[in-house]
């Protein structure tokens, strides 16, 4: 996963219950939707047990 942030300057390193994984946020995160609504979230990837 470290390929990920190194190419995505949005990519932010977490851990998820001791894993270590990625928080990639929206494009559009923190601006305003048609609705008023703050836009939040992202992608969230990690590697648990050889699954992802």
């Amino acid at each position: 996963m470290k390929q990920i942030e190194e190419n995505n300057p949005n990519a932010k390193t977490v851990t998820i219950n001791g894993y270590k994984g990625n928080l990639i946020k929206w494009g559009n995160d923190g601006e305003v939707d048609f609705k008023g609504e703050i836009v939040t979230g992202g992608l969230l990837q990690w590697t648990q047990e050889g699954t992802y």
